[in-house]
Formats: structure tokens, sequence, C-alpha cells
């Protein structure tokens, strides 16, 4: 990461690379977003891929190629196609929002061997964030995977789903469940317009649809519209997980429980992915619990949430006829270094 971090810094002009290069305490680190910050109001920080050239674009994707593995560089490669077609079927009236190349890259601090620095990519339907303290890489949530449309077929064929993976082990898992766990893993909701912690740039110990307000009005309409059981059903909090444990599931269903969290933790490169599974099983896997709001049908609006100590899942798929998707993996204790960053200043000091 610091050798790919450097090798951009060095090709930019220093125009760009002010944009580029921002201090670490920039209170920018902080926000992210899944559509184009546009929409809500806000600018992106950095460099957007649209204002380069090829060789910069190269090693733009040359860092981010550093944050993930490889299956999951492809489908971040995929998301940002799709504008394309997205641009095709909204018939060209957004066309300052959709474009594969309106990606920004945002380097926070000095990347070295020590010391703290972070980066992030971002644009539509893309979040990859690291932090890195002292040459190893201290946190890697939010990491967020978007996709719209979420399919696209021609005949029987399809052409096109990204996040197929997230939605098919989801559903894996549902299926898989039977008599009391399937019924503690149903919410008694309906599926929510988008993840309930949404672009929250900290998961709050509570989190209830519509109190926390959604930068895009409509959205926000949509989570106070709710029945207030519905909302009780849907409510995010850190200390009491809704759903079904993996305690309380068959070893063939833990086994398949257990796919979905590798699925998330498995977008990181194998010798991170590892260290984050680690650090899974410490806080205890037993205690993720599984739930999954909407009909079961696929088609139909759904949403799924894998909740533990430590680990975060929000997915969802009902906007757009259920063809737009929303997956992201975040550590409430450690997004965006928050933990990390605290022990290392009290060591430090």
């Amino acid at each position: 990461m610091k050798e790919a971090a450097f090798g951009l810094l060095e090709a930019l002009t220093d125009a760009e690379r002010v944009s580029a290069n921002l201090p670490f305490d920039d209170p920018r680190r902080e926000v992210w977003m899944y559509w184009p910050r546009e929409m809500s109001g806000d600018a992106y920080p950095g460099v957007g891929m649209h204002r380069l050239t090829f060789e910069q674009r190269k090693l733009v994707m040359r860092l981010v190629a550093t944050g993930v593995d490889y299956p999951t560089l492809a489908q971040i490669a995929a998301v940002m196609a799709l504008d394309i077609p997205l641009d095709a079927l909204e018939q060209y009236t957004r066309t300052t929002l959709r474009d594969p190349l309106r990606y920004w890259l945002t380097v926070f601090g000095d990347p070295g061997d020590t010391g703290t620095w972070s980066w992030q990519f971002e644009g539509h339907h893309v979040a990859v964030n690291h932090v890195i303290v002292d040459g190893e890489v201290a946190a890697s949530t939010p990491l967020f995977l978007g996709a719209n449309p979420a399919l696209i077929r021609k005949g029987d064929h399809v052409v096109s789903r990204p996040c197929g993976p997230e939605e098919d082990a989801g559903r894996a898992l549902l299926a898989a469940l039977t008599g009391e766990a399937r019924d503690r893993a149903l919410l008694k909701a309906p599926a929510p317009i988008d993840m309930v912690a949404h672009r929250l740039p900290y998961v709050p110990d509570v989190v209830r649809p519509g109190e926390h307000v959604h930068p895009l009005g409509a959205f926000q309409h949509l989570f106070l519209s709710l029945e207030e059981g519905e909302k009780d059903a849907l409510t995010l909090d850190l200390s009491s997980p809704v759903g079904v444990p993996r305690s309380a599931l068959m070893p063939d269903q833990r086994s398949i429980m257990d796919d979905v969290i590798n699925l998330y933790v498995g977008r990181l490169p194998d010798e991170l992915a590892a260290s984050e599974l680690a650090r899974l099983e410490v806080a205890g896997l037993d205690q993720i619990h599984f739930s999954w709001a909407g009909p079961a049908e696929r088609g139909a609006p759904h949403y799924y949430r894998l909740h533990g100590p430590t680990f975060l899942v929000e997915y969802d798929s009902v906007q757009d006829g259920a063809n737009h998707v929303h997956a992201v993996w975040r550590d409430p204790e450690r997004d965006f270094g928050r933990d990390p960053l605290r022990a290392h200043r009290l060591a430090a000091h």
C-alpha cells in the first residue's frame, strides 16, 4: 500500500497532489457515501479519476488492488462500469452523475513505515477505506459495494450481476433455517428502503429507522413512514442484536453462516482477511446474529443483517423494483480506525 500510494502521489502534478494528499486529521477522512455526493449537496475530497491521465488512473487502481482481493477488484470494476447502462436506463437525464470515471482517491497523511495514514477510494456504489498505523493495516471498514441495476439479463442469460455473491449467500443461509431458528431470523417488518445505519460515519449505540437523518429526503420520509412496530423490529442496537445467533444453529447451518461472514471479510486480501477472522473468533463468532426482512422470493424487496460484537453487515435490495443492491461490512469499534488510533495515541503518550 505504501509503495502504491507513493507511486500515485509522485505521478500527480503539484495541484493534483494538493487535492489528493490531505492531512490525516482532516474531518473529511471520516465521511463516506455510496451515492454520488452531489445528490445530497456534498463534494468529494481527493482527485477524481475523470481528471487524471490514463497512466495516473492505472496507479489509482494499483492502490485499490492492494486493499481488496482479486474477485472484489473485479466486482469494483463491474460496479464502476454499471454507470454506462444505468445512464442509458435513465435516458441520459443525469449525465453529470453517471460516469464510470467519477471515482475519487484520497490519501490522508503521509504514507510511511511509521506514523498513521489512510486512504479512501469512493464513488457511486463503491467505498474502500484503510487506516495504516506504523506500517500495519489497523482498520479496513467501512467497505461497501452496491449495484444498480443489480441484475441485467439477455433472455435467459445473466449479463451483469456484480453483487450476486452477496445476495446468494444471504439467501442460502435463510433457506437453510427451519423451525424456531427461521422464526427468530425473520423480522416483523418490510425490507427498509436503505441500510438502517446508511452512511453514518460511526454506528451509534442505537439506530432507529429515521432517527438519524438520511441525507436523501425521500429515503428519510420512507424511514419515518414505517409503523412503530416495524421501526422496533428494524432498530439496530449494538448491545442487543436481533435475529438468530450462530450459537443456536445446527452445524450445517453454522457452516453456511460462516460462508456469509467469510464472503464479506474475504473482500480483503488473504493476509488481512485472516487477521480479521481471527479477531472475530476472539470476539465470539457464536454471538453473531442473522436476520432477514421482506419476502424470501427472488425479485421481492429484501434485506438482511449480520450483527455481532465487532461485526456488522447490512444488505438491502429494495429500490428500483428490488433491482438495486447495497452491501456493506462495518466494524462498530474500528470503522475509520477509531479504536486502533485511540490505542496508538495512548501508547505514544
